[in-house]
């Protein structure tokens, strides 16, 4: 048996395994969990649920390292929410009209780029700045995400992707909080 032959049968065991487990967890449809489509969507949105989650173990912290009140620093989960108030009104027609991918790669990369740099800032304001910055990036990219979802499926398997993209939000809502906790130990 040659490499790409043993390379093959990998592949086509994992796929099988997927879509055997999708089928059970989704239904008929639910072996579009081997679609690589799919598969990005769903990470990509579960990756935006991250910059809120990851908040509230570290509230009383972060509190403590800025030299203010939990409930002061609880400012920054609002931040990040409050461009979502307004812009998630416009991005369906700025989609529509400059394209989906655009915003979703933009989104992501204003979302990440603010992600990181709130890692290493020691001014409770800048954190502020960043994380509306951060709510920018995820305004973008997660009714885009949504949309594409739409645009590339329909019926019964548009309804098993958007299952999928939601179950794989729900299990980042439960395990980020745990892992944080568990890390700061």
């Amino acid at each position: 048996m040659s490499f790409s032959d043993h390379h093959d049968s990998s592949m086509i065991n994992k796929n099988s395994f997927l879509s055997y487990a999708g089928a059970i967890l989704f239904g008929p449809e639910g072996n579009i969990i081997c679609d690589s489509l799919v598969q990005a969507l769903t990470i990509a949105s579960g990756f935006l649920m991250v910059g809120n989650i990851i908040m509230s173990p570290l509230v009383s912290d972060l509190a403590e390292m800025y030299g203010i009140s939990v409930a002061k620093m609880g400012i920054t989960i609002t931040a990040y929410n409050l461009p979502t108030l307004f812009l998630m009104l416009f991005i369906g027609p700025l989609a529509d009209n400059i394209g989906r991918k655009p915003l979703l790669i933009w989104g992501l990369l204003i979302y990440s780029i603010s992600g990181v740099a709130i890692i290493f800032s020691v001014d409770f304001t800048l954190s502020i700045l960043l994380r509306i910055f951060q709510g920018v990036g995820y305004s973008l990219s997660t009714p885009v995400i949504t949309a594409i979802i739409g645009d590339m499926y329909s019926g019964a398997k548009e309804a098993t992707v958007q299952g999928i993209r939601v179950s794989g939000n729900n299990i980042v809502n439960v395990i980020i909080p745990v892992c944080v906790s568990w890390l700061h130990l």
